[in-house]
């Protein structure tokens, strides 16, 4: 096919603030992690699939396949909708309320 491109499970993105290797972030609907970190205006990956262990929201439970949300005011994932929270994937495993970090599959495209 003359007209594919790539993939698409990474991106390459233009920094709009610096960000840390292994960082989540929201470019509109799409909540990626970065493969490197950089300065503003550096190129650098962003993964839009696959499953990492992020950063959640304290004092909630997941269940594994729970339907995954990203806060950028907070750089956390919760499995609350609303907020300016935007849908970012998928429990790839249970979490206890007290786990400040959890296992996030990134699943671009849900609603």
């Amino acid at each position: 096919m003359k007209n594919y491109v790539q993939k698409g499970d990474v991106l390459n993105v233009t920094l709009e603030a610096d960000a840390a290797p292994g960082e989540a972030r929201a470019y509109g609907k799409l909540v990626g992690v970065f493969a490197t970190g950089g300065v503003t205006g550096d190129l650098t990956a962003f993964h839009l699939r696959g499953v990492y262990t992020l950063n959640k929201t304290a004092a909630q439970a997941w269940g594994f396949g729970d339907k995954l949300y990203f806060l950028a005011a907070t750089q956390t994932f919760t499995n609350v909708s609303g907020g300016g929270a935007v849908s970012a994937g998928f429990a790839a495993a249970p979490a206890a309320a007290a786990d400040t970090e959890a296992m996030v599959l990134l699943s671009p495209g849900i609603d």
